[in-house]
């Protein structure tokens, strides 16, 4: 986990936990030879949009193998979550790792799968950034109105690394990346527009600032405290991705 300013929200919103959490997950399955993948929220925060999440998701190919694995160590610090097969918790820090199946999707009219992990690696090994993207979008598009966060994930991260219009996400979410891109490159073109014709002769009052979420450094200006603790929703511990 490299990312200074990922390092850093973790820190100052209270959120560092889920890095012991991850890294000892982590070392657990590569000491059983278990390749692994990051997706969700760390990801996101990895791959350059700093926003907060609460849980871990990890991508293994036999999922109960992996939970049996991390539990399996009495005195260690994970153990199982009662009606949820595929989540475990920390119980130094309440942190929850969901752990998913590699070459599934999510859930019935999902279309991206989640990728198989290749390589065993005693550090956190993160989803290349193109199949991120193409996991949020597929998510997105199969819940609209309740994974909201997914596009907005993707929004955020075409916006902070600047990613091209060709970006080789996977096919079946393609017309999505392209129409999102699509609709950020308008909107820089209309707000600049506006800025070099349309505000011309314009008095001080005619600028209205937008109603917008904080920003990532609103929050954590703030001191945001996150809420580990979150009980199973449809027998998993919450949305993943």
């Amino acid at each position: 986990m490299r990312n200074t300013g990922a390092y850093l929200l973790r820190e100052t919103t209270g959120t560092s936990g889920l890095e012991q959490t991850l890294r000892d997950a982590v070392a657990i399955l590569a000491h059983h030879l278990t390749p692994h993948l990051v997706v969700g929220g760390l990801a996101v925060q990895e791959h350059g949009y700093f926003r907060v999440t609460t849980d871990c998701d990890i991508v293994v190919g036999d999922v109960f193998d992996a939970v049996e694995l991390l539990t399996s160590d009495l005195s260690g610090p994970f153990v199982h979550i009662p009606g949820c097969q595929d989540t475990v918790k920390d119980t130094r820090n309440g942190v929850l790792i969901n752990v998913l199946p590699a070459g599934r999707v999510l859930k019935v009219g999902c279309r991206v799968p989640f990728p198989m992990p290749q390589d065993v690696k005693d550090e956190p090994d993160f989803v290349p950034l193109e199949k991120l993207l193409s996991l949020k979008l597929d998510s997105w598009s199969n819940s609209p109105n309740r994974r909201l966060k997914d596009k907005a994930d993707v929004i955020e991260l075409i916006k902070a690394l600047d990613l091209p219009r060709n970006f080789p996400v996977d096919e079946p979410v393609r017309a999505f990346y392209v129409e999102t891109w699509d609709a950020l490159a308008a909107a820089r073109d209309v707000r600049t527009l506006s800025f070099n014709t349309g505000t011309r002769g314009l008095a001080p009052s005619a600028f209205v600032a937008d109603p917008v979420i904080p920003s990532v450094k609103q929050r954590i200006r703030q001191g945001l405290q996150a809420d580990f603790t979150r009980p199973c929703v449809d027998g998993r511990a919450r949305g993943t991705r």
